[in-house]
């Protein structure tokens, strides 16, 4: 039987964002999401502002 751990990431933005801070904030979470897969966390949902990841034992 597979067995596997979560993690849960609350990734925070603001309310009201100029494109440059959204292009700021899409690299931030870019950088993010890709050292969690590089850390073999694999996202399985997003909701309100949380991230939830999960990675096989």
């Amino acid at each position: 039987m597979k067995k596997y751990e979560y993690k849960v990431v609350l990734m925070a933005t603001k309310t009201a964002m100029t494109v440059k801070n959204m292009e700021a904030a899409a690299k931030e979470f870019e950088q993010e999401l890709n050292r969690f897969g590089a850390e073999g966390w694999e996202l399985i949902q997003r909701e309100d502002g949380m991230f939830f990841f999960k990675r096989e034992l």
